[in-house]
């Protein structure tokens, strides 16, 4: 129970970033409601109710990745359970009174009809297909970044043997135009 309490409040905290989200004048701007999220009603981009928000998935970054939809059934039978990544919906704010506890949401999908119907079912399948293509995401990204830092110590090694042979380069100069050009050390004795 206090664990799920956590990633409601922690979800509350990270929705802001999740989609273009809209809110009537008396909501809190950029700060949303997990648990008032959950079981909000989810309408298709034809404004016709499709179901209920079921769970919020969240990335590593702790942003919204993907609402789970249950969509309608009747009775508690039928439907089914799909993802809706962030990108494919929006969030309403509906009703919010003074207190902070009374927000009432509505999502908005950017598709409808058959495009719904085509939308992934939320099983183990669709947890490891987008696990993995997050994970390799990663790796291509830590891949990327070790790259560019090798790159950076070459280009950097390379500018200081540069300014390492210029510096020497002038010091020969300057040691010539002191020393009358003959090389040699003209002290006094």
């Amino acid at each position: 129970m206090i664990r799920k309490r956590c990633m409601q409040q922690l979800a509350a905290i990270t929705l802001a970033g999740a989609a273009g989200w809209s809110a009537s004048a008396g909501a809190a701007q950029g700060l949303y409601s997990a648990d008032s999220l959950l079981g909000a009603p989810v309408h298709d981009s034809e404004g016709e109710r499709v179901g209920t928000v079921d769970d919020l998935l969240l990335g590593d970054t702790m942003a919204v990745h993907s609402l789970v939809v249950h969509t309608n059934s009747v009775l508690g039978l039928g439907g089914r359970e799909i993802v809706a990544e962030r990108g494919t919906f929006t969030v309403e704010t509906v009703a919010a009174e003074s207190a902070f506890k009374d927000i009432a949401y509505e999502v908005h999908m950017t598709v409808g009809g058959e495009e719904m119907e085509n939308l992934p079912e939320y099983d183990q399948g669709w947890w490891n297909r987008t696990s993995d293509r997050l994970e390799q995401a990663w790796e291509n990204t830590r891949e990327g970044s070790r790259n560019a830092w090798e790159r950076a110590q070459e280009v950097g090694s390379s500018v200081w043997e540069e300014i390492r042979e210029s510096a020497e380069s002038v010091g020969e100069t300057v040691d010539e135009a002191v020393n009358g050009g003959d090389g040699a050390d003209n002290e006094a004795p």
